[in-house]
């Protein structure tokens, strides 16, 4: 009997104890300093993006606007998904020496794995990868570029050289500038509120006998609406 009332208020204690480790690590990364991007929000005012992060391929031109590709084949040799298709042709210059010629370049995104392989292999600093990452489409034929034929210009403002500078401990987001948050400040998911309990409601007409389904909806209507959280 006595190892019983052992066992049974040792498990207590080991799991008491197993509980306040977990809540301590919670307890310390909760007051950690965060980075938090409020992306789409603002993608335009206070977006960081490091400049070494690998958004999309694009071509480098000389003060000419002409591209530095020489039509090597290397970059296309170096890709193990086959995403870059080179053609060329031979031309023969002033000189009356014959000279390989870029005659089309294509880069496929939708099979870029961003390993930048490519762009170790070019010796002549013709392509280049950037942090430029809104490249969604609705078709995948989209994704396949000309990079020899376009003119590279992002959608983020300042994007290229790392967008806005990163502030540790702080959201970065762009200031309150929509009506509600300039009306009621923090507290203005208060006013979603009654939108959530009218949506709650209806669904639970339709799930009347779905408990389960009944209770996720409740949590969620009401984290969604965070009303005594700030914003």
């Amino acid at each position: 009997m006595e190892d019983n009332n052992k066992s049974y208020f040792g498990g207590i204690r080991d799991g008491i104890k197993s509980l306040a480790t977990g809540l301590r690590v919670t307890l310390r990364e909760y007051f950690t300093p965060k980075v938090t991007e409020q992306y789409p929000e603002n993608r335009k005012t206070t977006l960081h993006v490091a400049k070494r992060s690998r958004g999309r391929l694009v071509m480098k031109r000389d003060e000419n606007d002409v591209v530095k590709c020489v039509a090597c084949l290397m970059c296309e040799k170096a890709c193990p998904n086959g995403t870059i298709r080179i053609v060329s042709e031979m031309v023969t210059n002033e000189e009356g020496k014959k000279k390989r010629q870029l005659v089309k370049y294509d880069y496929d995104l939708g099979d870029c794995m961003f390993c930048e392989l490519c762009t170790n292999a070019c010796n002549f600093d013709a392509i280049e990868f950037t942090n430029d990452f809104e490249n969604a489409v609705f078709n995948r034929d989209k994704l396949v570029l000309e990079l020899d034929k376009e003119h590279y210009l992002s959608s983020l403002p300042n994007i290229i050289d790392g967008g806005a500078e990163s502030e540790i401990g702080t959201f970065n987001t762009k200031k309150q500038n929509n009506r509600s948050r300039q009306l009621y400040g923090k507290y203005h998911h208060v006013l979603h509120l009654g939108r959530y309990y009218h949506w709650f409601g209806h669904r639970m007409r339709i799930h009347k006998e779905n408990y389960a389904g009944g209770y996720f909806l409740a949590v969620r209507a009401l984290w969604r609406s965070r009303c005594l959280l700030p914003c």
